[in-house]
């Protein structure tokens, strides 16, 4: 009973504390104003405390309690209410260098919402993740982005305090953008610790011993210890607040993109579409129009050269729109501006900076020259033959397969698990191989087809739905001989179909995610039992089209006017 007691006492010390945010300004920005300028929300409130700290704060409009003017039935306003919601206030504290010297640190420290008033591309992106990685004992939550298929944001909540691979977290794709952990002996806290951008604490300490606090929190943010057992953290972060590096990654892609470097900047569809209704793309800019078979960097170099467009920035690509055209009318409300359809790698002070979907992201080289050379390292297999009159996929795969006795035609062929789960596109029997296709699109686009390739053979791995799918692929060739499936007999081919010139034993020009989420699949499959995982690149000519202004009679725009 003295025990229980004992823990109900130091708990309730723990829950008495202040919950303080901290936030550690940018070196570079001590002198900057650090306000947020916003005209959609009101603004911060200034008082000068009698220890002369200056507090910023936002405080509620006066209101009447619901229960003085509902319950009580009165009209009148004599009783009301202001609660402070949202505070901050600026420490600097002056730290000595090895080598003698001195230097500031400052601080945003804040309470309720205060971290909404400050300019948070002036503060490091992330002191409060470091440390409460330097400090986890165990984890509680994981915020994470996948940064190769939907772009996703993710926030995993434990039943129990557990290790963070518990979390499901793939090292190769999600991001950790903040966590909360029960810490391990510190310092600083013996509440949980939760951190981002911010570092957010309770503690019991008071105004007069913040100092020497924020001292112990900005320690703990420069040792490097989370890297042995997190390496993976630093490999990518996303680009948010950096408005002077974005302006600086966005003139090299402009100079780029004028320069046709397509092997820096260069042009994608941005989604997965259903290509057997596509009969070409629309680029417009004003009353300029030209129809093109593909999406691609060339088609979009001719449009510009043709009206003598000038790319000064990416504002200017995004007057210029895409329409997709189509047989049944199926995606006429679609439509993209071409800055959706950029992608781009360049490199900068040591760094890759990659824009996909929009966003930007900053890449360690020294994990880019191990994707990379984990990428060239995958073996290519001898491509499928060649196709150059055949627009969607499925017509192309009948076609492949009613060609060679050993293709068996598994497009669309499912098996239900909670999903549908599609086999593959191609099975070859005599090498027992299953083969997944799909056109080259950018890295959401080609992650369907990683994904799909995973999936398959996940799920062959299990013995409770191996044989559904044997049962599938005896179904459409009864002459396949399946010798036990053992999967270590199997292989699996991952085919991209381009329009891109390539050359024998070259692999294609890939965005760098795409490379990073191949390279994962294959390492993933490959822990499966399987005997090989390989690529495959298949050149897909698109026939002769007529190229066209797309005018009326009248001059009019045809697509423009069906728009309006």
């Amino acid at each position: 009973m003295a025990k229980e007691k004992k823990a109900k006492k130091e708990k309730k010390a723990k829950n008495d504390g202040t919950r303080l945010k901290v936030l550690l300004v940018n070196q570079e920005c001590i002198k900057d104003s650090l306000f947020k300028e916003s005209s959609r929300s009101r603004g911060f409130d200034k008082m000068t405390l009698s220890n002369g700290i200056e507090l910023h704060y936002r405080s509620t409009n006066p209101t009447t309690p619901k229960w003085y003017s509902n319950f009580m039935g009165q009209k009148d306003c004599k009783i009301q209410a202001v609660s402070v919601v949202a505070a901050f206030f600026f420490r600097t504290i002056e730290l000595e260098r090895a080598d003698g010297s001195k230097e500031e640190i400052k601080f945003a420290v804040c309470f309720g919402g205060g971290d909404s008033g400050l300019n948070l591309e002036k503060f490091d992106d992330r002191f409060g993740l470091r440390i409460a990685l330097n400090l986890a004992k165990e984890f509680v939550n994981v915020t994470k982005d996948n940064i190769s298929t939907t772009q996703s944001k993710t926030r995993e909540q434990a039943v129990k305090p557990m290790g963070m691979t518990s979390f499901g977290i793939d090292f190769e794709k999600d991001m950790i953008t903040g966590v909360t952990v029960i810490p391990k002996e510190n310092d600083i806290t013996e509440a949980n610790v939760t951190g981002n951008f911010l570092l957010s604490i309770s503690t019991e300490e008071k105004l007069d011993e913040l100092d020497d606090l924020l001292t112990r929190c900005y320690k703990l943010s420069q040792l490097s210890d989370y890297m042995k057992n997190y390496p993976f953290i630093d490999n990518i972060k996303e680009i948010k607040r950096e408005k002077a590096l974005i302006e600086q990654i966005n003139e090299k892609i402009v100079e780029a993109f004028n320069n046709r470097e397509t092997d820096k900047a260069w042009i994608s569809i941005p989604t997965e579409i259903d290509w057997t209704d596509v009969t070409g793309f629309t680029l417009h800019s004003g009353n300029q129009e030209r129809d093109f078979y593909e999406l691609n960097s060339k088609n979009v170099y001719d449009f510009i050269q043709n009206y003598g467009i000038v790319i000064t920035s990416l504002k200017d690509l995004k007057r210029i729109k895409v329409a997709i055209e189509t047989n049944s009318g199926s995606l006429q409300d679609v439509e993209w501006s071409l800055d959706e359809c950029l992608y781009a790698q360049i490199d900068i002070e040591e760094k890759r900076c990659v824009l996909n979907n929009r966003k930007y992201y900053q890449i360690d080289q020294d994990y880019v020259r191990r994707v990379e050379e984990k990428f060239i390292g995958i073996e290519i297999n001898p491509p499928l033959p060649n196709s150059d009159t055949h627009r969607s996929e499925a017509s192309y795969i009948k076609e492949v397969c009613g060609s060679d006795n050993n293709l068996i035609n598994m497009d669309q062929q499912c098996v239900v698990i909670r999903t549908k789960i599609e086999i593959c596109d191609i099975f070859n029997k005599a090498d027992k191989t299953f083969i997944h296709l799909k056109k080259y699109g950018a890295s959401a686009v080609l992650s369907h087809l990683f994904s799909q390739a995973f999936n398959s053979a996940d799920l062959f791995a299990s013995s409770d739905e191996r044989q559904t799918m044997i049962t599938k692929i005896k179904q459409k060739d009864e002459t396949f001989d399946d010798d036990g499936h053992q999967r270590k007999n199997y292989g699996v081919i991952i085919g991209i179909i381009t329009q891109k010139e390539l050359d024998t034993g070259q692999h294609l020009q890939l965005p760098f995610f795409s490379k990073m989420n191949m390279v994962a699949t294959k390492e993933r499959i490959e822990k499966l039992g399987y005997k090989y995982v390989k690529i495959m690149y298949i050149k897909m000519a698109p026939p002769e089209r007529e190229q066209t202004t797309g005018k009326n009679e009248k001059g009019q725009s045809k697509k423009n006017k069906s728009r309006k």
